[in-house]
This record gives structure tokens, C-alpha cells and sequence, in this order.
């Protein structure tokens, strides 16, 4: 589950001509790092036959991984959309100008 959070993992797109081979339109894996950079993300999954495990990240730091329980699938939840984004400065010294 960790592989997954990884900047590099997921990426198989390296050129333009690549974006007609997808053949699905799903979730791509590449958003997992960027949102987890930026957020609070739980991640939760299962296989059948399998304990459930879970990964925590924040930041982009992973705060925790191991057994948990869940139904069979994967669930990820995401809170605090830019917790850790600091507003620009200065967009801030002075009201808008027209």
C-alpha cells in the first residue's frame, strides 16, 4: 500500500501518443501522491481471503499502516483538502484594487 502513495509508482503515461492506449477511465494512481501531499487521507483495503489493511497519511507523510477491517475492496477517504497550504502573502497585504 505504501508503493502506491509513491510519486513514481503509478505513472505509465510518458508521452502524448500514450493517452490513446488508455483503455480505462478510472482513478489514475498518479493523483494518489499529489492529494495525499496536500491532505488527511485514509486508505482501507481488502482482498478477498485476506485481512483488511490500512495506510494514514498526512502531508504526504505516512502516519501509520496495518491491520484493520473493512469489507472486501478499497476504500479511501480524504479530509482536510489543503490543511498543510499556507495562503500566498500577498494576496493578502491589501484589498483588491480596480
Amino acid at each position: 500500500m505504501s508503493l502506491a502513495f509513491q510519486r513514481f509508482a503509478t505513472s505509465k503515461i510518458r508521452t502524448a501518443e500514450d493517452l490513446r492506449h488508455v483503455h480505462t477511465y478510472g482513478f489514475r494512481g498518479e493523483a494518489l501522491p499529489s492529494i495525499a501531499a496536500v491532505a488527511r487521507v485514509q486508505m482501507v483495503t481488502r482482498i478477498q481471503g485476506a485481512d483488511a489493511v490500512k495506510i494514514v497519511i498526512a502531508g504526504g507523510t505516512q502516519q501509520g499502516l496495518g491491520p484493520a477491517s473493512g469489507p472486501q475492496g478499497t476504500t479511501v477517504i480524504v479530509e482536510g483538502l489543503f490543511f498543510n497550504t499556507p495562503a500566498r502573502r500577498r494576496f493578502l497585504k491589501s484589498p483588491a484594487r480596480r
